[in-house]
C-alpha cells in the first residue's frame, strides 16, 4: 500500500525586540538584547554574566524597526 503524498509546510519565526519603556530607562537598565539582523541572531547577555546566549530566527527586528 503506497503512502499519500507528502505536503510540505514552513513556518517562519520572526522576533522584534521593543524598545525600551519610559520606567526601564528612567530606572537606568542597561539593554540586555542585540539583534543583528543580517544574521538573524539575537544575542542576550544579562548583566554580570560572561557568556552571551544566542538564539537563531528566521528574521529578527530591531526597537528602531
Amino acid at each position: 500500500m503506497a503512502l499519500p503524498p507528502q505536503k510540505t509546510e514552513c513556518i517562519r519565526v520572526v522576533i522584534r525586540c521593543r524598545p525600551m519603556s519610559e520606567q526601564e530607562m528612567k530606572d537606568n537598565r542597561e539593554v540586555s538584547v542585540k539583534m543583528v539582523q543580517k544574521t538573524g541572531e539575537v544575542i542576550v547577555q544579562k548583566p554580570g554574566e560572561e557568556v552571551p546566549k544566542v538564539f537563531t530566527f528566521d528574521s529578527v527586528y530591531d526597537w528602531n524597526s
